[in-house]
């Protein structure tokens, strides 16, 4: 049922762009019946698919999960301190992989007064050092209270006893551990001894050397591969634990050490800090051993944020001058508070498990959670929580808060929060409402501006598969904020068509119609609030835009007969009829391309690869990055001269792009934007078919580039399987001696993750005989891809999705598999991208007889990018292409920055391709 909804929506919507763009009826004539029809169905299609598909989901019983969250906790810590650890048996907090008990919340006694105040006690000594890492966070920085500092000459021994003669001890100079030592009663470095391996440096450019450390959840530098050790590089046969690394202990108790280094990161982060987790660890510093001090008691006083970190270390062989040999791994992040005497837990991600569904029979079932979240005396407060609702009382349930208390004299009390995921009415009666006022008030207008209409029911299109997949992706994972993610979603829904439409609509009158038109914004954004309860920093960006494009119209609309125009008017209509004349497009363009290219590699270099933390919001830097390099290649497309014969400017051209997408991206390890050359090539390659004589120069580097895509990463695998992969399987065979075994393996290990990908996808036999990690995890991960999106008819919406290894990205990387292809098949997902690829052909169609300026042909490299995006994470999720980490525009529904990008795509559309016809403006 969903597959044939979604095909069929599909194939009325790229008939009625067909219809639309073959109508020869000029702008003045009254629209035929059928032209009329098609204007309809583009805008009503995408609630026709909304509609349909919740409505099958709750005639089905697909939603109505009950979900229990632990939103906090209050606890008297005076007689039985807050336990924070591992084990589920005693700690009230449960963090897995973590030693138990390893923090408190208990009085401060070192404090003398009647009532000490609370705090956060690490537990920590000389013989059991914290193997736990806790760090305070203060806006966007943390600040570690168990690191100690380690400059320049600085010693560290984790071999204890270290203070005697003969003691190891190791000297940092520049990113290397030097050989030192303990001679009387100071440190010594030793001469001419062999340090350590280096420890790997962030690689960036030159210019910014030292400004761009790893933070230590990127990269941290454990000793036990970094203290230089005289011989290690020499052991023979079967290399255990301690052959391999650094070792503490004796006997049994023999364990690689657990001590590393870090740094700061960032502007100004390059200083170093240590951890000593290892039992009679020291630091000497001027040659004198620093005193062993435990981590201060940390106050709570009006709240603190904790984040407990795990230590992980990377057990493979160094691949490359800045592979990373460990992090930090999150496991908890907590605001901790002294109200009132007693101690106050919240959670930043609230522990959230489906508790179940609405039961009308049957005896009652207690609302629990699981010993991974909460344990100890905690557990005990769980168990005097009130049971589930049932029968009708279930069924007219939305949300309550409880309060769960433990039983004297251990005082616990769980605040709980119970919410139940039902079918969104709300969103769909807003859907609704803004699809009849777009019938009754914009029907003259999309018949005058076809090229709007089409693009605007392109955009309503994929905002439907955005609400519909924010729905799919919270019911497929409970920790999801099913609220703020659905109250988004409907609200992009209204507001960003009602800002472009605003905005596309400044020339024009007002008319009695366009107040619905103005109120369906603000009147969602009421609704939306009332209904969740929570409205977004990207909500109020869409509100925030859509204020400005209505302010906009309002300041530059056209004066009615008689009266004066206004200076803001008259500015409007000067800057939407400038343009770059034939002389400066070129110039201008390769100057806006240079200036963002610098610009993006800056950033790159002091840290923002991707993203950039506002602290309020975290937005990706394509938000920007794209629309200004499709504003600069635009421009040269549209210039003239770009077109004469010779070679000169489609060589620039090509550079200037593959530096833009392939280079830059690269370096600063964004190497999924390289997804975007193709779009742009395309169309480059299109327009120099149209009829231009400078043909070659601008055909050969796309076909290139389609080759390189297509040919030679299965030809590369292929060839690297035969001659080194399954060579080496096939000795493994053989008569080999353990250390050219273990040689073997290791070299398997060192693989890349891209080249396994490519493996993947030519020589699945030679991923199959990889004995590493990353091809373990890989295969699970193609295993999940294939059974999503092996359906030709999919599998329903909302159907049952098991995810695992897909559960981190099933709303973003893997959403066309997840989302896309597994409830609607391959089929209704083909011609998806269909309408993707035809809205743009359409609006070429009915634009065909407009200059080519710098303005149009930016409006088809958006539309285009819209569609290469798209296919190509298809094609990626499918498996038939290496994958990179790029969402579909517009449809992450857990990505803010997805739907900012790429309504600033159907924005540059709007404006290049959709302007108002010039004898209307008369």
């Amino acid at each position: 049922m969903s597959s044939a909804l979604l095909g069929l929506v599909c194939l009325a919507l790229g008939l009625a762009f067909w219809r639309v763009a073959t109508d020869s009826a000029g702008a003045r004539r009254k629209p035929s019946a059928t032209r009329v029809a098609a204007l309809a169905v583009g805008v009503a299609a995408p609630t026709v698919l909304v509609v349909g598909c919740l409505l099958t989901a709750a005639v089905q019983g697909r939603t109505g999960d009950l979900r229990l969250s632990l939103s906090r906790l209050t606890a008297e810590v005076r007689q039985f301190p807050l336990s924070l650890g591992g084990d589920a048996a005693r700690d009230d907090l449960v963090a897995t992989r973590l030693p138990a008990g390893f923090a408190t919340v208990q009085p401060d006694l070192s404090r003398d007064a009647d009532a000490p105040p609370l705090a956060l006690i690490v537990a920590g000594s000389d013989a059991a050092p914290p193997q736990a890492v806790v760090g305070l966070r203060q806006g966007r920085r943390l600040s570690w209270p168990s690191a100690l500092t380690f400059a320049e000459g600085d010693a560290v021994c984790v071999q204890a006893p270290c203070e005697r003669e003969g003691a190891a001890w190791a000297v940092l100079h520049g990113r290397a551990f030097a050989p030192a030592d303990w001679r009387d009663g100071a440190v010594v470095a030793k001469s001419g001894a062999i340090t350590g391996p280096p420890m790997p440096e962030r690689k960036t450019l030159l210019a910014f050397s030292g400004v761009n450390d790893w933070t230590p959840a990127q990269a941290i530098h454990p000793l036990r591969d970094f203290f230089p050790r005289p011989g290690a590089g020499g052991a023979r046969g079967v290399l255990t634990d301690c052959d391999r690394w650094l070792c503490v202990g004796k006997g049994a108790t023999r364990a690689p050490a657990r001590s590393f280094l870090f740094q700061q990161g960032g502007f100004g982060g390059s200083a170093w800090s240590i951890i000593l987790a290892d039992p009679g660890a020291r630091i000497a510093r001027n040659g004198r051993v620093v005193p062993y001090a435990p981590p201060p008691a940390i106050p709570l006083g009006t709240g603190i944020q904790a984040e407990i970190f795990e230590p992980r270390f990377v057990d493979g062989v160094l691949d490359g001058p800045d592979a990373r040999r460990g992090r930090l791994q999150l496991r908890r992040s907590l605001t901790l508070a002294e109200r009132d005497g007693q101690a106050e837990v919240a959670f930043a991600t609230p522990p959230t498990e489906i508790a179940g569904r609405c039961e009308r029979s049957g005896p009652a079932r207690r609302l629990t959670l699981e010993a991974t979240v909460v344990g100890g005396l905690t557990a005990d407060a769980l168990r005097t929580a009130p049971a589930l609702p049932q029968g009708p009382t279930c069924e007219r349930f939305t949300r309550a808060r409880l309060d769960a208390p433990a039983t004297v004299p251990a005082l616990r009390t769980a605040h709980l929060t119970l919410d139940r995921l039902t079918t969104p009415w709300p969103a769909l009666l807003i859907v609704l409402a803004w699809t009849a006022s777009l019938l009754l008030a914009c029907q003259g207008l999309f018949h005058r501006r076809p090229a709007l209409w089409t693009i605007f029911g392109l955009l309503q299109l994929l905002l439907a598969l955005r609400l519909l997949i924010g729905l799919a992706a919270a019911e497929a994972d409970p920790t999801l904020d099913w609220r703020e993610i659905l109250g988004d979603s409907a609200l992009a829904y209204v507001t960003v068509p009602a800002a472009l439409l605003a905005w596309a609509r400044a020339d024009e009158p007002r008319k009695p119609g366009d107040l619905a038109l103005d109120l369906a914004p603000p009147l969602t954004a009421v609704a939306g609030l009332a209904w969740t309860h929570h409205i977004s920093v990207l909500g109020l960006l869409l509100i925030a835009a859509w204020g400005l494009a209505t302010f906009w119209r309002a300041a530059a609309a056209p004066p009615a007969k008689g009266a004066r125009a206004s200076r803001l008017s008259g500015i409007a209509d000067r800057w939407r009829r400038a343009g770059p004349t034939s002389r400066s497009a070129w110039s201008s363009g390769v100057v806006l391309l240079v200036i963002v290219l610098a610009v993006r590699l800056a950033l790159g270099a002091i840290g923002w690869k991707e993203r950039v933390d506002f602290g309020v919001t975290v937005l990706a830097i394509s938000v920007a990055y794209t629309p200004l390099i499709l504003l600069g290649f635009g421009r040269l497309l549209a210039a003239p001269e770009a077109w004469s014969a010779g070679w000169g400017r489609p060589i620039l051209f090509w550079a200037l792009l593959a530096v833009a997408t392939l280079a830059v991206p690269f370096t600063v390890r964004d190497s999924g934007y390289a997804l975007m050359f193709l779009p742009i090539a395309g169309v480059a390659t299109a327009l120099a078919w149209r009829g231009f004589v400078a043909r070659l120069p601008w055909t050969a580097p796309t076909a290139a580039a389609m080759a390189v895509l297509l040919v030679l990463p299965a030809l590369g695998a292929v060839g690297a399987a035969q001659s080194n992969r399954l060579g080496q399987t096939t000795q493994m065979h053989g008569s080999l001696s353990d250390q050219e075994a273990l040689a073997t393996l290791d070299r398997q290990a060192k693989t890349s993750q891209n080249l396994l990908r490519l493996y993947l996808i030519a020589a699945p036999e030679a991923l199959g005989a990889d004995v590493s990690t990353e091809a373990e995890a890989l295969k699970i991960w193609s295993a999940q891809l294939s059974d999503y999106t092996g359906s030709l008819f999919g599998r329903g919406y909302l159907s049952p999705a098991n995810l695992t290894a897909l559960k981190p990205v099933q709303a973003t990387d893997n959403l066309t598999a997840v989302h896309l292809m597994s409830p609607f098949g391959r089929l209704a997902t083909g011609l998806f991208l269909a309408v993707l690829a035809g809205a743009p052909i359409a609006v070429w169609t009915v634009t065909r007889a407009a200059a080519l300026d710098a303005r149009r042909v930016t409006g088809l490299l958006a539309l285009w990018c819209l569609f290469g995006a798209a296919a190509y994470m298809t094609l990626a999720n499918l498996q038939l292409v290496p994958f990179t980490g790029r969402n579909v525009y517009l449809l992450a529904p857990t990505s803010g920055s997805d739907l900012l990008e790429g309504a600033i795509l159907i924005a540059l559309a709007v404006w290049g391709l959709a302007e108002r016809p010039s004898e209307a403006r008369r």
